[in-house]
């Protein structure tokens, strides 16, 4: 730890943007965008931080600026301690960072995994992909999409435990909504005009996304849409449940099957 508090007093001598961070394990450090690499590379090459362990992203939700912070944990071999440093991004519609490929090859992976989960590119990258998404998955995982969640209820921040019944939608939905609702809303499989074909399009293109989400092999002639649970229930029922029950077989259910 003495080594770690040494390096921050160091970079705080050295770098006015840089100030000390709060938190409960290591010591860590808040470092402007522009003055990313320089420090790294001081941690690195000055003060023994010699291993990049991981590299992660904080999404602070649509409301507060900057909503998008990088971290980067960096352990010492030789002192066996760790420094945290975190840099926010400029930009929250386009966040980016620069990469610390050059500093470190394995930095590599770390980013490729925060571009795909956060939407945080690192220009200079030799090759970020996505790394656990498939390539055209539109969204990212990790960013706090949801707009309900943002809310304070009894002084207390919200806690949503009823997807099940309701499932609340992120950004991405709302806003795929009103965008079709504004400019393509039409009869769908109806209708022979331009926007129902768009919609027609639309409404298939979903099925096939959905269907290589979960993993089915014929997306265009696997995936049925139903409003609900329940709904999907019935149709199961009343399809293949009236072809291979009979009198006297027995339907299990869990305790969590309380309709």
């Amino acid at each position: 730890m003495p080594a770690a508090l040494d390096a921050v007093a160091a970079l705080k001598g050295r770098w006015a943007g840089v100030t000390e961070r709060a938190s409960l394990d290591h010591p860590a450090v808040n470092v402007p965008a522009s003055d990313l690499l320089g420090v790294l590379a001081a941690l690195r090459d000055e003060h023994g931080y010699d291993l990049l362990a991981d590299v992660t992203g904080v999404d602070w939700t649509p409301g507060p600026r900057p909503r998008f912070t990088v971290v980067y944990h960096l352990f010492s071999t030789t002192s066996h301690d760790y420094v945290r440093v975190a840099a926010d991004c400029a930009d929250d519609a386009s966040p980016e960072m620069p990469t610390a490929t050059g500093l470190w090859r394995g930095a590599d992976w770390h980013e490729r995994e925060v571009f795909d989960m956060f939407g945080i590119r690192f220009p200079g990258h030799p090759d970020l992909r996505r790394i656990l998404m498939w390539d055209e998955y539109p969204h990212f995982p990790l960013r706090k999409d949801f707009p309900l969640l943002s809310r304070t209820v009894h002084d207390r921040p919200i806690v949503y435990l009823d997807s099940a019944s309701s499932a609340l939608q992120p950004h991405a939905v709302i806003d795929s909504m009103a965008h079709y609702y504004e400019t393509t809303h039409a009869n769908v499989h109806r209708g022979v005009y331009a926007t129902a074909e768009e919609s027609t399009n639309l409404y298939e293109n979903a099925r096939l996304v959905v269907g290589r989400f979960i993993g089915a092999p014929d997306p265009a002639h696997e995936i049925v849409f139903t409003k609900n649970t329940t709904e999907s229930i019935n149709l199961v029922a009343h399809t293949w449940a009236r072809a291979n029950l009979h009198s006297g077989d027995s339907i299990l259910l869990t305790e969590m099957e309380h309709h």
